[in-house]
């Protein structure tokens, strides 16, 4: 796996000559900035910003209130009694954290990589704070 940055004459030599390539980008309010080229790697974990498959952005809300207590996104989208696997997992601990709370939640979108997912979990976080002045009780820093 080779990992660097290229110049545009190099990137097209890549392009004609490797059946691999991803582009890692970090995401930000006026689109994304490139931070690397991965040429060459073989299995994008769904933890990388490279991953393409389907990814969930959803929000978990305290019943009762009206903004949200977390924005989150998963590409573990496998159902376990209707409700995408992460977050049931993350209800069920909330229920623990917080015994006298309701938590629910909601599906906000779904993508087909992580990069838009991201791109749009961090616009809400972003939203959010400008409304009211802090981050959702149950994010800690933007990502």
């Amino acid at each position: 796996m080779l990992s660097t940055s290229l110049k545009l004459g190099e990137l097209r030599l890549a392009l004609a000559t490797l059946e691999t390539i991803h582009v890692l980008a970090t995401s930000s309010r006026s689109g994304y900035v490139v931070s690397s080229i991965v040429v060459g790697a073989k299995a994008v974990s769904k933890n990388s910003n490279a991953y393409v498959g389907k990814t969930i952005v959803y929000e978990i809300t305290t019943k009762g209130l009206s903004s949200a207590f977390r924005y989150g996104e998963s590409s573990q989208t496998k159902l376990v009694n209707g409700i995408p696997n992460r977050i049931q997992t993350q209800l069920r601990e909330l229920k623990k954290l917080y015994p006298g709370r309701e938590f629910g939640h909601r599906i906000i979108k779904v993508f087909d990589n992580k990069l838009d997912a991201k791109a749009l979990e961090r616009g809400l976080i972003e939203d959010f704070y400008d409304l009211h002045g802090c981050m959702p009780e149950g994010n800690k820093v933007f990502r």
